[in-house]
């Protein structure tokens, strides 16, 4: 067991890395292999790291199957990268047309999500997510379909949401409407946890603003604070292919470096 364990912080880059970032150091790992050492009986060996090891070991275990550097995660590419650039220009079409009517609006769920940990879409987005006031969503209606180019509509469904629909691809806009000391989210389905749905006004106003693909969004006040209460902590990659991957895009994104397609 011992001897495994000295092999993950002494084999891979990436373990090393991460136990410096956990407190483990060489120290640790020099005393660690001292104490595996064969000139010390096993009685006292067991005893010289039972105190540690199970506690160590599973900090490894924990980092290397579920941490990874956001820079390893490969970008979209193929048909995926294609919806992506159709999805941005139109975030960009409702961003130009919110900014010139000075119109509320803000990055949403994966959407705010990937331009926080990537810097853009996150490698394995096919949607683009959006938040407003609902009451700005009916006010600007006629705004939004007069201005918008004519292969981009704007729609609000069941007077819950809003859509923008164009060319192949779709933004959700998730609409919400002011409770005095909090802004509630119209729309409820099995996805969202009723306990989301409503947020503190401190925690999106007054907005903020984010990099998405080098172009400024606006998102909610406290970044940090919103995508923690959405995902718990956001910075963690997910081991395996997300469960909504496009069996049939065989050009499928792969997100570790060994990954095997």
């Amino acid at each position: 067991m011992i001897s495994g364990l000295i092999k993950k912080l002494g084999a891979n880059p990436a373990a090393r890395a991460l136990a410096r970032k956990m407190g483990i150091s060489g120290s640790v790992v020099a005393k660690l292999r001292e104490m595996s050492s064969p000139s010390k009986s096993k009685a006292r060996r067991l005893k010289d790291i039972e105190s540690r090891i199970e506690d160590l070991n599973f900090k490894l275990d924990l980092l290397m199957d579920y941490y990874l550097d956001v820079s390893k995660a490969h970008p979209a590419k193929g048909k995926r990268l294609e919806m992506q650039q159709r999805m941005f220009r139109l975030l960009c079409q409702f961003k130009e047309i919110c900014e010139r009517h000075g119109i509320k609006y803000w990055l949403e769920y994966g959407t705010l999500l990937g331009a926080k940990r990537h810097g853009g879409f996150i490698p394995w987005d096919t949607d683009s997510d959006m938040g407003m006031m609902f009451d700005d969503a009916v006010k600007y209606c006629e705004i939004f379909k007069a201005e918008l180019p004519p292969d981009i509509s704007f729609v609000i469904r069941n007077n819950e949401h809003a859509q923008l629909i164009g060319d192949g691809v779709y933004c959700d806009i998730y609409c919400y409407d002011d409770l005095s000391d909090r802004i509630k989210m119209r729309l409820y389905t099995f996805l969202f946890p009723k306990d989301m749905l409503s947020i503190p006004k401190e925690v999106m106003f007054p907005l903020s603003s984010i990099d998405f693909n080098g172009v400024s969004f606006s998102a909610p006040a406290n970044v940090d604070m919103y995508l923690r209460a959405r995902y718990g902590n956001y910075h963690v990659l997910p081991k395996h292919a997300h469960p909504y991957e496009h069996p049939e895009w065989d050009d499928r994104t792969i997100f570790y470096p060994d990954e095997k397609v």
